[in-house]
């Protein structure tokens, strides 16, 4: 089965395992949802579109995020400065199956707080993309 997002303005398939090539050199990075055991709606994704600085919902326990990035990079998650545990990974493509990025799922535990992508930037790490989570 296959899911779809819009990012950046392309129509892009989410493939479970077909690793067809490598993606590029990463250009863009979001925080696409976050989801938790626990609060309003427990193992349900809040959606968090580009322009959005906070979740829709109040979360608990164990928390979830799913990043996307157009492009190839080893972006860091974290969850109030503290790194979150990857754990899963699915490749993004186009309509001819070629890798143009990926989705990481990281999760974490804790009390409210930001959750951040941060990407090696020549000699440090810079953010990304920041999500309040309630």
């Amino acid at each position: 089965m296959k899911k779809l997002i819009v990012a950046t303005g392309l129509l892009l398939s989410l493939v479970g395992n077909s690793l067809a090539a490598t993606a590029p050199a990463a250009h863009y990075w979001e925080i696409l949802g976050i989801q938790s055991s626990n609060g309003d709606r427990p193992y349900q994704w809040d959606d968090t579109p580009g322009n959005t600085f906070s979740t829709r919902f109040n979360h608990d326990g164990t928390v979830y995020a799913a990043i996307g990035v157009l492009g190839y990079s080893n972006p860091v998650a974290t969850y109030n400065n503290s790194q979150m545990q990857l754990v899963k990974v699915d490749p993004v493509t186009d309509a001819n199956n070629t890798i143009v990025g990926w989705v990481y799922y990281y999760m974490n535990s804790g009390p409210s707080g930001n959750v951040e992508i941060k990407d090696w930037s020549g000699s440090s790490y810079g953010v990304r993309d920041r999500v309040y989570v309630r």
